[in-house]
């Protein structure tokens, strides 16, 4: 857990140093069009995105099939979005790359593999 806290402290300086290095370059408007713009469109694609995710794990469950990849692109969509809506280039890179689906595609395995490491870390700690 240490970790994730750290990972985001450092991350939120780059986001901020690079908001300051943008807004020295361009201007400080422009970087606060840039971040509303991000945010709006990402509101958008995750609306239209997560709809269609949505519709595939009902239709994934009336067939009776279990939904992981459709469950997992909902996360990563959901995902995607938040990275969106936070303020800063990188989370902004970050979330387009989880909400486009042929850019998704790899991060989905990888985030299967994390959940299924959790899954039997969490299983094997509560058997104890």
């Amino acid at each position: 857990m240490r970790w994730l806290i750290a990972t985001l402290i450092i991350f939120g300086f780059i986001e901020v140093g690079l908001l300051i290095w943008v807004g020295q370059a361009i201007g400080p408007w422009w970087v606060l069009l840039v971040i509303f713009l991000t945010g709006v469109l990402g509101i958008y694609v995750v609306k239209k995105e997560g709809k269609g995710a949505w519709l595939a794990i009902q239709q994934a469950i009336r067939s009776g099939r279990f939904p992981l990849e459709h469950l997992l692109d909902g996360l990563c969509i959901l995902l995607g979005g938040v990275l969106l809506l936070s303020p800063g280039f990188i989370a902004d890179l970050l979330g387009i790359i989880f909400i486009i689906p042929f850019t998704r595609k790899p991060l989905k395995s990888i985030l299967e593999k994390l959940l299924k490491f959790l899954l039997v870390k969490r299983v094997t700690v509560l058997r104890r």
